[in-house]
């Protein structure tokens, strides 16, 4: 069983290190800090209008954040524990 330690104001500034590390590496820290944009949802070429794929692939990266979450938190439990 593993124990679970509480943030304070000694341990805060390495968890949100690797908090950040990890989320940059799973290319997820934008949608925390609010730095990305969604791209439009269609665009118009050659006068017509379609889907963005740009949005499409935005969107799937979105719906990994949840997903990931745990993997994130098992991470941390074997980077705490090392």
């Amino acid at each position: 069983m593993s124990t679970v330690t509480k943030l304070s104001s000694t341990n805060y500034l390495i968890w949100n290190i690797q908090i950040k590390a990890l989320l940059c590496g799973y290319n997820l820290l934008k949608f925390i800090d609010s730095s990305d944009v969604p791209p439009p949802e269609k665009i118009t070429v050659a006068n017509r209008e379609q889907t963005n794929p740009a949005f499409d692939s935005w969107t799937r990266l979105l719906k990994l954040g949840p997903p990931l979450l745990p993997c994130i938190a098992n991470q941390l439990a074997v980077t705490s524990n090392s």
